[in-house]
């Protein structure tokens, strides 16, 4: 299946929430087919922060949506779509990569594998020349944790809300607030001392915190 490009942070919970209501009470074909396009490309990009398996990602994405046709009768209120589906398409995915490789170190499971810069478009433009800033800041995040990168990809590129990520995660608010607050500080100490040699460079790098973070 070809793969959109789609501003993730366009999209907005009300009319999903209206279409949800009508796929689960009437079974409409219209909200259902509302729901699933305008969701695939952002469980889709999101499944490739996890593996760069393209088949398994797409058959995970198929499952879940499956799963919803099958058991239409069975599925509850929700509030908010989005959230909803980015934890179920998660769960699924990791089932679907644990059954395909059945043993497991500690340090391979699926949770503990996320990649901020895994993606098509990257695997595109990592032939191109980053710029000292881009590589300063792709070193930064990379020495990030798995699940500290993961946070900071769901509240900034998919542009969620702690309380949406705490439940994907299943994790508290707190928790996803301090993880934010740890990881921008060290990104930012670290990027600094990459840069201290570039003013210029180091005084762009503050403006981009100072507007995406502040």
């Amino acid at each position: 299946m070809k793969v959109l490009s789609i501003n993730m942070k366009s999209a907005t919970d009300i009319n999903f929430s209206e279409a949800w209501e009508l796929f689960i009470s009437k079974g409409n074909d219209e909200a259902f087919s509302m729901i699933y396009f305008n969701h695939y490309d952002l469980l889709y990009y999101i499944g490739l922060k996890y593996s760069s398996d393209i088949q398994i990602i797409e058959d995970s994405i198929q499952n879940i949506f499956t799963y919803l046709l099958k058991n239409r009768n069975k599925l509850r209120h929700v509030t908010n779509v989005r959230g909803y589906l980015l934890k179920s398409f998660r769960r699924q995915l990791f089932l679907d990569l644990k059954k395909q490789k059945k043993h497991f170190l500690p340090n391979e499971w699926p949770e503990n594998q996320f990649d901020y810069f895994n993606s098509t478009e990257q695997n595109i433009t990592e032939k191109e020349e980053l710029n000292e800033l881009q590589q300063a800041l792709r070193k930064s995040l990379g020495k990030l944790t798995a699940r500290q990168q993961e946070i900071i990809y769901l509240r900034f590129d998919c542009d969620l809300s702690y309380e949406e990520i705490s439940t994907i995660l299943e994790i508290s608010v707190d928790s996803c607030y301090k993880s934010v607050y740890r990881s921008i500080k060290a990104i930012k100490v670290d990027v600094e001392q990459m840069l201290v040699k570039s003013k210029n460079m180091l005084l762009m790098f503050i403006s981009l915190l100072k507007r995406n973070f502040s």
